[in-house]
Order: C-alpha cells, then sequence, then structure tokens
C-alpha cells in the first residue's frame, strides 16, 4: 500500500525529499501494476547514470580503455541490484496482482535508474543533486571495478590450470530490456551460470561468480 508514511520512508532512504509524489510512485511501479510504470524513467535514468559516471571517471584524468571497463562495472546490474539492496527499497516495489516472479537483479537495477531519472526531474534537471545520490549510494571505487574476466583468467593461470570459457545467449529478445544468459566452463565442466541485460554484462557476472567460488567467499 501507497501512502505517505511509505514516501517519507523511501525519501528517508534515499536521502531527497521529492516535490511532485506522483513521480516517485511512478518510479517504484512495475509494468505488471499497468501502462503507467517506470519503464520510460529507467531509460532516462540509464543514460543520466551513464554520463555522470563518465564524468566522474574523466575527471580522475583515467586511461580511455580504463574507464571504459570501469563504467562497465559501476553501471552493471549486480552493482545497481546491491545499491538497491543496500537501501531496502525493493519492498517498496508496486506489482500487479498477477506477478509471481522472484524480484530479480535485472528489476531491482531498472528500479535504481528510474529512481535516478526521477530525482533529475523533481529537482528541475539539477545534476548535482543526482551525482549526490550516484555517489552515495552506487559503489563506484576502482578496486571493485577492475574486469572480473581478466581477473578470473589471471587467477587460474596463478593456478596453473587452463583457460576458462564462456557459453553465452539471449535469454528473451521479446523483453524491453532483453536479458543475456552466461554459462562458465572449465574444459567441460560447469563452473556457474550468471544474467545481465548485455552479453558483456552477464560473462563478467558470470566471472565474477566464479572468482568468489574458486577463492571460497
Amino acid at each position: 500500500m501507497w501512502d505517505n508514511k511509505t514516501q517519507e520512508e523511501i525519501e528517508l532512504k534515499i536521502g531527497y525529499k521529492f516535490k511532485n509524489n506522483d513521480l516517485l510512485k511512478r518510479a517504484f511501479t512495475h509494468s505488471s501494476f499497468g501502462a503507467k510504470n517506470y519503464e520510460k524513467l529507467e531509460f532516462l535514468g540509464d543514460s543520466i547514470l551513464d554520463f555522470i559516471i563518465s564524468l566522474i571517471l574523466y575527471k580522475k584524468d583515467a586511461d580511455e580503455g580504463r574507464m571504459s571497463v570501469v563504467r562497465t562495472r559501476i553501471v552493471s546490474t549486480n552493482n545497481l541490484a546491491k545499491a538497491i539492496d543496500n537501501m531496502d527499497l525493493v519492498k517498496y516495489l508496486i506489482q500487479g496482482n498477477s506477478y509471481k516472479d522472484v524480484i530479480s537483479n535485472a528489476i531491482k537495477a531498472d528500479l535504481c535508474e528510474s529512481i535516478i531519472a526521477a530525482i533529475y526531474l523533481d529537482c528541475s534537471e539539477n545534476l548535482g543533486i543526482v551525482t549526490n545520490f550516484v555517489t552515495k549510494h552506487i559503489k563506484y571505487d576502482y578496486e571493485f571495478c577492475l574486469d572480473f574476466k581478466t581477473r578470473l583468467q589471471e587467477y587460474v593461470q596463478k593456478l596453473g590450470l587452463d583457460k576458462v570459457f564462456y557459453v553465452t545467449v539471449l535469454a528473451n529478445n521479446e523483453l524491453i530490456t532483453p536479458k543475456f544468459i552466461s554459462e562458465l566452463y572449465y574444459k567441460s565442466m560447469l563452473i556457474c551460470s550468471a544474467d545481465g541485460r548485455t552479453k558483456k554484462d552477464a560473462e563478467q557476472n558470470a566471472a565474477e561468480k566464479a572468482l568468489n567460488i574458486l577463492k571460497g567467499e
């Protein structure tokens, strides 16, 4: 149930008070609930987040190739989903009665992007306010954002093992935001699998999961 108490709780968690209450509610409305959902906000938020992170990395005067790798990890499904989990926001998601699936990381990432867009529109497109939200709630340090595929390959080589390989397929191309599934193999043995909104994202997520398995984390 969406009421003033719900909105106040969300605003406290995200650190921003909305002037347009309907905009915040829409940011939390899943497509299963009806036509007035967060999909357009998510589309806008994706671009805003890319720009903010690109600007942060540009100011750090990092190498262009390095910036691309780091940005990919920062805006990845898993990283945005972790931000939503840390703020404990998924419980406020408004869903249709017919929706029975578990809230996936992809949906959490969409929610994060829709919140970014909602804040941007509500604060009269003040990029500084949105940047404050991003830097406060979304993990973006360099060490975290290293290329997990490269790190995994270096780790297995250090152990004297052969290379790993990925089998990645488009799981559903009918969705507005397609989902890829990547299976990671060592020789003929399946180590793990992970999903993502792009092929690269799915493979990076699988590599991160494999690293955690190999290191016992």
